[in-house]
């Protein structure tokens, strides 16, 4: 599954089936608002269209940006450090408009629910946790694992990991693998062995 069709699957799985209907949550606690099928696929609908036409808008200006950088730096005296000044404030400028955008889209049904009624009450924080962690798969916290020790890999093939400073990732990295152990044991736990 690709990064788009997770993040989808993600903005999908705040409608949460209610019989012939669903129940909208904008977060794993808050209450639920009943919305209609069609309803439901229209707001999957119009964030798919939105966070693809989104990625290729973002795309396109990076790709413009550069390409404008690399003529300017070639074929003009214009500075090459305002040009690269000028590029990664560019990038900066792209990555504000995307964070925006993609935070319009996502929040684009509680804009257009604000006025409906919950019909379910909010989840307490262990149902909640508990939801949290059966969506949290196997595979997800082994990925994590490797992330880990392949980014300390990295960094110790250029860096002494045992002097000065360094030794803050080796600390860093010893706490995120105790953190995913202890997801790791949380869902065994709910779950049940069986459930691996």
């Amino acid at each position: 599954m690709s990064r788009t069709e997770q993040t989808i699957d993600l903005f999908a799985r705040r409608f949460e089936p209610d019989g012939s209907q669903y129940m909208f949550r904008p977060t794993v606690r808050a209450p639920g608002v009943p919305v209609s099928a069609s309803e439901r696929d229209r707001f999957v609908g119009d964030f798919c269209k939105g966070l693809r036409r989104t990625y290729w808008i973002m795309v396109s200006a990076v790709v413009i940006g550069i390409g404008l950088a690399s003529w300017l730096t070639l074929a003009s005296t214009v500075p090459t450090a305002w040009v690269l000044t000028s590029m990664w404030m560019g990038l900066a400028l792209i990555a504000a408009w995307f964070f925006l955008a993609y935070h319009l889209l996502w929040n684009a049904p509680i804009r257009a629910l604000r006025g409906r009624e919950p019909t379910a009450p909010a989840r307490s924080g262990s149902e909640a946790r508990r939801l949290a962690l059966d969506r949290l798969t196997w595979p997800h916290l082994g990925l994590a694992v490797v992330i880990v020790a392949v980014t300390l890999w990295r960094i110790g093939a250029s860096e002494n990991l045992l002097a000065g400073w360094n030794r803050l990732w080796l600390v860093g990295a010893g706490a995120g693998l105790v953190f995913i152990a202890v997801q790791a044991f949380r869902k065994w736990r709910s779950s049940g062995p069986g459930g691996i």
